[in-house]
């Protein structure tokens, strides 16, 4: 991952940690393999672990899976997603607010910041 990239991404996840009032901590990890995953991101609330796989994905796309997956540790610090349950993967309430949720982040975060080349760095490889 380019150093521009980690750049939004720290300056995107400190955004967000912001507007969900995320207090608690986290750990992140990024994967350029793809047999890790059966999506391109997930929230474990056990570990309070945000995975997301990287390898040739356009910026904006990591960033709205990070900020779905940020969403969810949002939603098990306050109390709407426990540890062990299950959370239905498509149509469910907590999966559907986890999308609108991130889709509103990406455009706030990248209306102010407009003059981080979130467009162009995307189209670059690693």
């Amino acid at each position: 991952m380019t150093k521009q990239k980690k750049y939004i991404l720290y300056k995107f996840l400190k955004f967000v940690e912001k507007e969900l009032n995320i207090t608690q901590s986290y750990s992140i990890k990024t994967s350029n393999n793809h047999a890790e995953f059966t999506t391109t991101a997930y929230y474990d609330p056990e570990k309070r672990l945000i995975a997301v796989y990287v390898k040739d994905r356009a910026i904006i796309d990591i960033m709205r899976s990070f900020a779905h997956e940020l969403v969810h540790c949002s939603q098990h610090q306050n109390g709407e997603v426990n540890p062990g349950e299950e959370v239905q993967d498509i149509g469910g309430k907590i999966e559907d607010d986890a999308n609108a949720i991130a889709g509103q982040l990406i455009k706030k975060f990248t209306y102010e910041n407009k003059k981080l080349k979130l467009f162009t760095e995307s189209i670059k490889k690693n």
